[in-house]
């Protein structure tokens, strides 16, 4: 059998994905740990490494443009968040991946 070719070089992306994470000033620890077990434990669930790549991406965004912590945002912190999302020129789908992401965090 032969090895997959990773044409899409998902593991470099992940690993970057993963440093910008860990080396941002503008994340609370608390918040890296919190989307790194995240991550971790979708893909013990079987994501694969380009959707946690994806994952990575988005969740380090919305942690760098809340005002507070996760563990710590109320229903009107989420919420200006979902609008911030909302008001991005971000393409509809873009903003459909963000706030599926958010929601899918949130409920872990």
């Amino acid at each position: 059998m032969k090895p997959e070719l990773d044409i899409y070089r998902c593991e470099k992306r992940y690993e970057n994905a993963k440093r910008n994470l860990e080396a941002s000033t503008a994340i609370d620890l608390a918040d890296k740990t919190a989307i790194l077990g995240f991550v971790r434990q979708l893909q013990l669930n079987g994501l694969d490494k380009a959707r946690a790549t994806k994952y990575l991406i988005h969740l380090t965004v919305l942690a760098r443009n809340k005002p507070i912590r996760f563990d710590q945002c109320t229903r009107k912190e989420i919420e200006e968040l979902v609008d911030w999302i909302n008001t991005q020129p971000y393409t509809n789908h873009t903003k459909h991946d963000y706030l599926v992401i958010l929601k899918k965090f949130f409920q872990w």
